[in-house]
């Protein structure tokens, strides 16, 4: 072996070493805080959350442009989104996984509730979307109830994202009740 080679050998072995020597940033774990409860008379069951396959993931994600995302490599989910939103949402609604409700002394079947969200996210420019449906079923019945705005962020940091959400989701919870008691 000449001297240049073991050199040269020498030298990426250094290098590859001390780039696993390099640390990373530890990855942030975020969920939802529990929602403040809402005085409401109406009680749903959460069924389906369905979101855009691109936020079905554990990383947060935000939109940069209309075809380009960001995804949060070092901060995620401490469980699906969906899943999230899910928990988020029922305990909203104050239903713990029965499917009766006692209204005026008589067992009524409660309402389900699935939301199809075709956007719920946070972009660059401080602007966080959400657009979709929430389908109520009941028995023989079936009702959509569409909801779409907006509202601004600070879009500087994972925790004001996390807000954000919350934030989306205290709104829903109002567009969605009002919406359940119209006839």
């Amino acid at each position: 072996m000449t001297p240049r080679l073991f050199l040269w050998l020498f030298l990426a072995g250094l290098s590859m070493h001390c780039s696993c020597l390099r640390s990373h940033r530890p990855t942030r774990i975020f969920i939802l805080s529990s929602p403040e409860p809402l005085p409401s008379e109406y009680v749903a069951k959460i069924g389906k959350v369905s979101l855009p396959a691109y936020l079905q993931r554990w990383e947060l994600v935000s939109r940069l442009g209309e075809q380009e995302i960001r995804i949060h490599n070092f901060a995620q989910w401490g469980q699906l989104l969906s899943e999230e939103i899910k928990r988020y949402l029922q305990q909203s609604f104050s239903l713990y996984a029965n499917e009766t409700s006692q209204l005026n002394g008589q067992e009524a079947k409660v309402p389900v509730l699935d939301f199809v969200f075709q956007r719920f996210e946070g972009n660059n420019a401080g602007i966080f979307t959400v657009k979709g449906y929430c389908r109520l079923k009941l028995t023989n019945t079936e009702k959509h109830l569409p909801f779409a705005y907006t509202f601004s962020y600070v879009p500087d940091d994972e925790e004001a994202l996390i807000k954000a959400h919350e934030e989306a989701l205290r709104r829903l919870n109002t567009i969605i009740q009002a919406g359940l008691l119209q006839p």
